[in-house]
């Protein structure tokens, strides 16, 4: 299994093999270390379809937990995320 990103106006291509690591403009990533809800960023995207879902009201608790919070286009905040910047 194989993924990839890719962020041209921003330089950035991410791919990742199941089994074989992730990478970010050809160097290793990790995700960070952090180990709780109350420390985490939550990157979401397309609101609409969350709210007019029958769990926004469990998506609004989780998001009262978390201590940051990210909307971005959907390519940029999987770069972010698999490389555990905040």
């Amino acid at each position: 299994m194989l993924g990839v990103s890719s962020a041209a106006v921003y330089g950035e291509l991410a791919f990742a093999e199941r089994g074989c690591g992730a990478y970010l403009n050809g160097k290793p990533v990790n995700v960070s270390q952090i180990a709780t809800i109350e420390s985490a960023a939550l990157s979401s995207g397309n609101m609409k379809t969350l709210a007019s879902g029958g769990q926004w009201a469990k998506y609004g608790a989780l998001v009262a937990q978390v201590n940051r919070i990210r909307g971005y286009g959907d390519f940029l905040h999987y770069h972010l995320l698999a490389s555990g910047q905040d």
